[in-house]
């Protein structure tokens, strides 16, 4: 009888184990704000976005998608910028390609936290930013900051 409440109890543990590993590996956000307000200096305008984002902690992989609309232009460029946190400006780390043309548009991709460029704790305590660049706003027209729950 004793030996069957161990062996209940250490595949009770067991199971939540299992249950709280799954839960930390994926962090994610969705409806992430981009705006001109988050910029700085800020450049309050039309221009709008979200972003919906997944990190996978084993991996070290963000996968995002980037929604954008009434930019006063197509984007001219759109990157990931840090380690900076909200009210900061840090450097260009990834360049992100494949966007449309267009004042209005989406585009999705990965970005690696390796360890060296980009350290995982700066990561996790939202120290990257996604900036859009547009030729009315070369140094930034939109912009929102990566934060992962």
């Amino acid at each position: 009888m004793r030996l069957s409440f161990v062996l209940i109890a250490m595949l009770a543990l067991t199971f939540v184990s299992c249950e709280q590993d799954l839960g930390i590996t994926i962090l994610s956000n969705s409806d992430v704000p981009l705006d001109g307000t988050k910029l700085i200096p800020a450049r309050p305008g039309a221009g709008n976005g979200t972003m919906s984002l997944a990190y996978n902690r084993t991996t070290r992989v963000l996968t995002y998608t980037i929604n954008y609309n009434s930019l006063s232009g197509a984007p001219s460029g759109i990157a990931i910028h840090g380690p900076a946190g909200e009210g900061f400006n840090g450097p260009i780390v990834q360049n992100i390609t494949g966007f449309t043309a267009a004042a209005t548009g989406r585009v999705t991709g990965t970005f690696f936290v390796d360890g060296v460029l980009v350290k995982e704790p700066d990561f996790l305590r939202g120290g990257y930013y996604v900036a859009l660049r547009t030729a009315l706003n070369p140094a930034g027209e939109i912009r929102g900051q990566i934060v992962v729950k």
